[in-house]
């Protein structure tokens, strides 16, 4: 680990506690998982906040790159950031964000519901209650989501790899050792 701090493979509990919480949820060990593939520790809220604060922040743009270039990357960066918030508050899928339409978020609720040939897992539609800042913010998303450009002009695909390259990145940055978080653990959280 690269500060001295680990993380304890047979009790599954980072040394030292990567944010002290006097939260009793975070003395509970995690139920044992098969065949899980990402980290084996879940970060906790406050864990997030700060990646999300670090998503927002972004990769600084290099200075001789152009106005449009570095509006392009703040802009993506913010989207990014929407992207692990809404999923770490209202626990839907990477996929199911990405399907997310304006319809299907109400005053008080985000909507997981099939259309146009797209279902959620099992077939599995639902709603989830949230506060009206997640509401906002869902809205938010739905509207960059649906204009993101990269920084070739093309459009973004809002996929495994090009989320989880940036917790990387912000992960990295924060300094709080391993393992990475990936996108699906926003809904473990």
């Amino acid at each position: 680990d690269r500060r001295g701090a680990g993380t304890d493979r047979l009790t599954g509990e980072r040394e030292p506690a990567l944010i002290p919480a006097p939260v009793y949820l975070e003395r509970v060990r995690n139920l044992p998982e098969i065949e899980r593939v990402g980290a084996k520790l879940i970060p906790s809220p406050p864990e997030w906040t700060r990646v999300v604060t670090e998503l927002k922040a972004g990769v600084k743009p290099l200075a001789h790159q152009a106005a449009r270039y570095r509006a392009t990357s703040e802009i993506n960066d913010r989207g990014c950031a929407m992207m692990v918030a809404i999923a770490v508050q209202t626990g839907e899928r990477i996929d199911e964000m990405r399907h997310m339409r304006d319809v299907d978020i109400g005053e008080d609720e985000v909507r997981v519901v099939a259309y146009e040939g797209w279902t959620p897992k099992r077939h599995r539609e639902r709603a989830i209650p949230v506060p009206k800042g997640t509401v906002k913010l869902a809205r938010q998303f739905v509207a960059w989501r649906d204009g993101a450009r990269g920084l070739n002009g093309a459009d973004i695909a809002l996929g495994e790899g090009w989320i989880n390259d940036r917790l990387d990145e912000a992960w990295a940055r924060l300094k709080v050792g391993d393992p990475t978080p990936r996108m699906h653990d926003c809904r473990r959280t």
